[in-house]
């Protein structure tokens, strides 16, 4: 594909066709008609590859799939051209934990972080992975910023309770 520097914007015809293409694409996909879906951002993509949340959209509808390979690719592609997208590192580092790569699951929740600081998914992602790993300390600092969070409803405040607990308990 092209760098981002290259991309020429879309000339008035193709702009109308691209969010054509993308209204067919949103709506397929809320039908969960992913195949079809997937056909029109792609269709899309070749119009202008520039746009970070297309290929968002086209990592999300392989995850659905279940083609963990090609959601990566795509989340991938997404972070390149938009660094900062927080759901696209959410997204990655939850593929990695799936795949077994808690080092680059570790590190992609770490600027995940560092983006989103309040990022309730990503903390509670980090939480489970530490816990997995035995670093209950660490554990226990994301699910104490995770309790900080304003506006947590009761049944996650509940959940990250016991998450806390079972910390405590397994350090003994």
């Amino acid at each position: 594909g092209k760098a981002p520097s290259d991309a020429k914007p879309l000339e008035p015809d193709h702009k109308a066709q691209y969010k054509e293409l993308l209204h067919k694409a949103n709506a397929l996909s809320a039908q969960f008609q992913y195949d079809q879906a997937l056909q029109f951002y792609q269709a899309a993509a070749r119009l202008d590859e520039s746009d970070p949340y297309l290929h968002f959209k086209i990592g999300r509808l392989y995850l659905l799939k279940e083609d963990h390979a090609k959601a990566m690719q795509a989340f991938r592609y997404s972070l390149a051209k938009e660094p900062n997208n927080a759901e696209a590192l959410f997204e990655l580092a939850r593929l990695y934990v799936v795949q077994g790569g808690t080092k680059e699951a570790q590190e992609t929740l770490s600027r995940l972080l560092e983006v989103e600081p309040r990022h309730e998914e990503g903390l509670k992602l980090k939480a489970r992975l530490l816990m997995s790993e035995n670093h209950t300390h660490e554990a226990l600092q994301s699910l104490e910023l995770l309790m900080g969070l304003p506006e947590l409803p009761e049944d996650r405040r509940i959940d990250y309770q016991a998450m806390m607990a079972e910390c405590y308990i397994s350090r003994g």
